[in-house]
């Protein structure tokens, strides 16, 4: 395969997750604009999990916008090398790629971390549920 098109292939993959990060993302806007509005009491726990949540969702969506950029640039430079021979585009299109998929692999983490602190804020949820069933 052409050296240069290697880290076009990884950017539709890229954008889905964009997109599905940037619609949770949303969605935490929602859920914290509902909570001030209805000036709901939550526990420190809570509120510290929504607050590590932003910053999550920030990261990881910087480091997934950083991996487009270096993707895109190994690709464009891997073209702009060709006249230098195969060795010289596929060595400059495979750094970026490889810094771009470290990229993704901190956004995967990140999101990682992000579903476990969810996780424990819908137990707590449940646990609080439970308590005023008296059970």
């Amino acid at each position: 395969m052409i050296s240069w098109l290697q880290p076009l292939i990884l950017l539709p993959g890229v954008a889905l997750l964009i997109i599905s990060t940037s619609a949770r993302y949303e969605q935490l806007q929602e859920e914290i604009h509902h909570l001030l509005m209805e000036a709901m009491p939550l526990s420190d726990m809570v509120l510290e999990h929504l607050d590590d949540r932003v910053h999550l969702y920030r990261n990881t969506l910087t480091a997934l916008y950083l991996s487009v950029v270096l993707f895109a640039l190994g690709s464009l430079l891997g073209v702009l090398t060709l006249p230098m021979g195969d060795a010289v585009s596929g060595t400059v299109a495979l750094s970026f790629t490889g810094v771009g998929c470290v990229g993704l692999l901190f956004a995967a983490a990140q999101l990682v971390r992000e579903s476990f602190l969810t996780t424990e804020v819908l137990q707590d949820h449940v646990r609080q549920l439970k308590d005023l069933r008296g059970g």
